[in-house]
């Protein structure tokens, strides 16, 4: 379908509603106007579908490369994780006798890399409604940001969450001090930060890495990739640089923060004041 083809389709459309709006109240003379537009407009449309359709079918066909062809169902079967023809093995490793013409995936991992930037670079010049990311060394397909108010409008609006000022604060440590232990966390801040690190790791922000080898051989935290998609970094060398004096700013944070809660407490115990948690 050619752009007059959707042109004349919505010209229908609108008089058909026009007309049925007509009848409704009554105004069978306007209605009948708008019936033999819309016949004249249907057999407009009628002569550029059979002349689209000529001019389709008399462009002359190249043949088929083979590559080509068949290169969308192979990958499909990769992605399914299907086993492949001979053939079809043949367009993924180049080794169809074509001198690696026509293969699918490179085995040079720097010419894919650079595909995939070149891919990056189309998209952005297009303006297509995609990007490519990188993601610490790999990549992902996303849609833009700035579409994001127009998904949500025809998708399930997704639960959005939000993070305390000791949760960013956490974090803010897990990310700079990484791997770290939640007691060397709690050094840092000053208080029990089990709640927090529990909260990043539900959201996904947050990861165990490994284990410490010492006595109790505790866990080690870290970001990850949903950390960095969340905050628009490629890897946490591109998180700007922190100074010691903010890091004590956040200690002497916490234990204000800590000694509110404990006088807060000791007031309602008294019954002068109700805490809400």
């Amino acid at each position: 379908m050619n752009k007059k083809m959707r042109e004349l389709l919505a010209k229908i459309k609108e008089k058909n509603l026009q007309a049925r709006n007509f009848q409704n109240e009554g105004k069978v003379a306007e209605a009948k106007q708008l019936i033999d537009e819309i016949k004249n407009l249907q057999t407009s449309y009628e002569n550029e579908k059979a002349l689209f359709e000529m001019e389709r079918d008399n462009v002359p066909k190249e043949p088929k490369n083979k590559t080509t062809a068949n290169g969308f169902s192979v990958m499909a079967k990769i992605a399914l994780r299907k086993k492949l023809t001979e053939a079809e093995n043949a367009l993924v490793t180049g080794t169809n006798g074509t001198d690696g013409e026509n293969f699918l995936i490179p085995e040079d991992v720097d010419t894919t890399i650079r595909m995939i930037h070149n891919m990056m670079d189309s998209y952005e010049a297009e303006g297509r409604g995609i990007k490519i990311i990188e993601l610490d060394g790999s990549f992902q397909l996303c849609t833009k940001q700035e579409y994001y108010d127009t998904l949500i409008k025809v998708c399930s609006q997704p639960k959005k969450y939000t993070l305390s000022d000791a949760a960013l604060e956490t974090l803010s440590i897990i990310a700079y001090k990484q791997p770290i232990t939640k007691m060397e966390i709690e050094k840092i801040r000053g208080v029990n930060s089990d709640r927090a690190v529990n909260k990043l790791v539900e959201l996904e922000l947050v990861k165990e890495v490994g284990r410490l080898d010492a006595p109790g051989r505790p866990m080690l935290f870290g970001t990850t990739e949903e950390f960095l998609r969340t905050f628009g970094v490629q890897s946490i060398d591109e998180l700007p640089v922190i100074s010691e004096d903010m890091i004590e700013q956040y200690k002497e944070e916490a234990e204000y923060e800590v000694l509110s809660e404990i006088k807060s407490e000791e007031e309602d115990d008294d019954g002068q004041l109700t805490l809400n948690i």
